[in-house]
């Protein structure tokens, strides 16, 4: 029987072990945003405004003399308010920039720029214009969550951030949800329907590879993108529903970033002896991470991604589009069945455990206090529990004798619950600063999936978020679920399962290496320095305990780390954080008490203006105002660059500064970015990989890798085979487009292989 997604119950579904219910923004008649990005603030370069820059300035005050009546002195008094700020007047100003930098060429150098001026715009937000034609947000818009939920089509740390404050704190996770396409309409006289999955219209009508990775992706039946592609394969502008949402969530803005650990006097900025994890989901305490194929939901910021534009040509009204994601992840939730240890039993049980993570720290701006939101939004979950020992209830005669049966007992599985709590024994240092764990238990209730079922087999869990304290930054916890054992009956089902990651082969990479390895949700990190050698051997293991009625599944990812990876790395907040100011260090001086002097000047009524001892008509001087303001930001001295003051904000001056700032200190754009390795997830392999040798067989044999089954292993296991070995190819993985998305090469030869790894599989019995 199919899942039923109706918003209020759940149909036992171990394809789908868990449920949101009761959600306010589950709507399956709800429509798709329309991707209209940059009536919400997002720019491209036809937003650049070069007024702002002083190297314009001096032309913006020859326009307003165009335009009015200006004073012959109106330039000396400028001259003479620049020079007491700056100690240059605008002759100066003329000289040295125009050898600097060109007017029209300008715009084409930094406009592009602006794309990641803000690279995040909030969905339904308006950007209307005052009586004077200013920029303004509508300051009646208030954001509000959005929730998603299906099964992961892609899970991995991201390669392709931008390595600088405000906008990353460390590298992003992405996961890539194929969101629920169906749902179940309830009306009120209690008929029901098939209609749309009641969170489908989050996916924006532009979520598509836009026309530059088209070019790339389509050149061949054998090129593909993996983060966006529906099952079907690439369709071009369509249908967008089918395509993955990307949900993303900064890891540095929970986790320590690498460049902050070692900043003390006297120590290397990066330890290369004792290599520092890149995420607190690598550390051996925390309980697992999402992997590809989970079933995942998330909620969080509802945004239009900027820098990615699909041409107005594939819409009837012409109109450029961005792509809607979920950024920054609020909270998050998924499941896995493994086994597990209770108190109450010698060994350990298959189990159903239900992480939920949620932060308000989003790395480039944080998200409104827990304590604010509704109760009503309270997230309700349904999961599924694992299998009974017992499928019916038994029951047996007690008395003095045989012959007594006055008195009849009734046994029935005992259900185990197991909360625990983030940081989930993971030691403080692996944090940011600031970053501490509130503690409020979930409401679990045991419930039956129909009313025929005799013993439960779901339980709701509800969790109160709104009851946080105000100031909590972060919450977790994993619920395990299972059941009583006394005669580990349900133990002889979980066997223990090493992965060896044994070599990695035709790496036809040097330098330095990231890979990322997950065995079951649970992943660890392998650096590799100074590589020169096309084979290499890994060396490391992950071990799992498993029921017999898993699958073992596998993912690997990684980067080739080049100039940006080192930012991420080896510097600090203080050095990886952008400035802005002006293309000279000067500092604002009188020039401020100059503009407030005409301004109060103004505010008072008088229609003749002192400037420094000249004499000027209000209107003029208002004008003049209008210019010195704009330039003011880029007189003064450097600071740092704040999300909301300079980049998510409506003023296009200020947003050009800033993008001309990303083209060079501190992170000049001649800068190297890293490079993704090849991705390997046990899926169709006309999406992630293939298997290439099993038993040592040849690598010419191409077979489909979809995993290895616990009733396959354990069928050889019990058949006297305890250990399996695999050989996977890892397509070669790079950016496709002018924005991020990723694609591979399907071939297996030099043009597709990225790499070979081999691992090996072994079951045993559990200690």
């Amino acid at each position: 029987m199919a899942i039923e997604f109706n918003n209020q119950t759940k149909a036992f579904d171990r394809r789908f072990p868990f449920a949101r219910i009761k959600s306010r923004e589950f709507n399956p008649k709800g429509p798709h945003a329309d991707g209209k990005g940059r009536d919400c603030g997002c720019r491209d370069a036809e937003d650049y405004d070069s007024i702002f820059l002083a190297a314009l300035l001096a032309f913006g005050l020859d326009q307003v003399e165009d335009l009015l009546p200006i004073p012959g002195k109106l330039k000396d008094a400028a001259n003479k308010a620049l020079k007491s700020g700056t100690g240059k007047d605008l002759d100066d100003f003329k000289k040295e920039l125009s050898q600097f930098l060109g007017n029209k060429a300008e715009g084409l150098i930094f406009g592009s720029g602006l794309r990641q001026v803000p690279t995040w715009a909030p969905v339904g937000r308006k950007v209307t214009r005052d009586k004077d034609g200013k920029k303004k947000f509508d300051s009646n818009f208030k954001e509000r969550d959005k929730e998603v939920a299906g099964i992961l089509s892609r899970s991995f740390q991201s390669c392709t951030d931008l390595p600088l404050l405000p906008w990353q704190r460390f590298y992003n996770w992405n996961f890539h949800v194929r969101v629920d396409e169906k749902g179940v309409i309830v009306s009120q006289d209690g008929s029901r329907q098939e209609g749309k999955g009641g969170f489908l219209h989050v996916i924006g009508l532009a979520n598509f590879p836009n026309e530059s990775e088209q070019e790339v992706i389509n050149v061949d039946p054998n090129r593909a993108a993996f983060d966006v592609a529906p099952p079907s394969g690439i369709v071009p502008a369509g249908p967008f529903f089918e395509n993955s949402l990307e949900c993303v969530l900064d890891t540095g803005a929970f986790s320590r970033s690498p460049g902050n650990v070692f900043d003390g006097p006297n120590r290397a900025p990066f330890d290369r002896g004792g290599d520092v994890l890149p995420g607190a989901m690598f550390h051996p305490k925390w309980p697992f991470w999402p992997m590809t194929n989970d079933y995942f939901w998330a909620q969080g910021r509802w945004v239009f991604d900027c820098s990615h534009i699909v041409d107005g040509d594939f819409f009837s009204d012409d109109i450029d589009r961005h792509w809607t994601q979920i950024h920054p992840v609020r909270a998050f939730a998924c499941y896995r069945s493994e086994g597990f240890k209770f108190d109450e039993n010698q060994k350990l049980v298959p189990a159903s455990r239900f992480l939920l993570f949620a932060c308000r720290k989003g790395g480039y701006i944080d998200l409104s206090p827990f304590s604010e939101l509704d109760a009503a939004d309270d997230p309700q979950f349904i999961v599924d529990l694992p299998p009974g020992p017992i499928s019916e209830e038994l029951t047996w005669t007690i008395g003095h004798t045989e012959h007594f049966d006055m008195n009849t007992g009734v046994l029935r599985p005992r259900l185990l619950i197991k909360t625990e709590f983030a940081p989930f024994g993971v030691p403080s240092a692996f944090f940011q600063d600031g970053v501490s764990f509130a503690q409020v238990d979930p409401i679990i209730e045991p419930i039956r999936s129909k009313p025929e079922i005799k013993v439960f087999d779901q339980v709701k869990i509800t969790v109160p978020l709104s009851k946080l304290p105000k100031d909590a930054p972060a919450f977790g916890f994993v619920t395990s679920l299972g059941w009583a054992d006394p005669t580990n009956e349900l133990a002889a089902q979980v066997k223990k399962v090493t992965v060896n990651f044994d070599e990695l082969r035709e790496l036809d990479k040097d330098g330095e290496l990231r890979f990322k390895f997950c065995v079951n949700g649970h992943w660890v990190y392998g650096p590799m320095h100074d590589v020169d050698d096309e084979n290499l051997k890994v060396g490391g293991s992950l071990t799992v305990f498993l029921p017999e009625d898993a699958k073992v599944s596998l993912s690997v990812h990684g980067m080739e780390r080049h100039g940006f990876g080192e930012f991420f790395e080896e510097k600090n907040d203080a050095r990886r954080r952008l400035r802005v100011g002006g293309l000279f260090p000067f500092g604002s001086g009188k020039l401020k008490e100059t503009i407030d002097s005409i301004k109060k000047q103004i505010e008072q009524g008088q229609q003749v203006i002192d400037i420094g001892g000249n004499k000027i008509a209000v209107d003029a001087a208002k004008a003049l105002v209008k210019v010195l303001e704009t330039a003011a930001e880029v007189l003064k001295e450097r600071r740092a660059v704040e999300w909301l003051k300079d980049v998510d904000q409506p003023d296009d001056g200020i947003a050009s500064a800033v993008s001309r700032e990303l083209f060079f200190e501190p992170f000049p754009i001649f800068n190297k970015k890293d490079v993704p390795l090849g991705l390997v997830d046990d899926d169709n392999p006309f999406h992630f990989g293939f298997e290439t040798g099993r038993f040592g067989s040849s690598p010419s044999v191409i077979l489909s890798y979809t995993g290895d089954t616990m009733a396959g292993l354990v069928k050889d296991f019990q058949a006297g085979t305890k250990s399996r070995t695999v050989t996977v190819l890892a397509h070669k993985t790079e950016v496709a487009g002018d924005a991020h998305l990723l694609s591979y090469k399907f071939f297996n030869d030099s043009e597709g292989r990225d790499y070979l790894l081999q691992f090996t599989v072994k079951v045993e019995e559990q200690p």
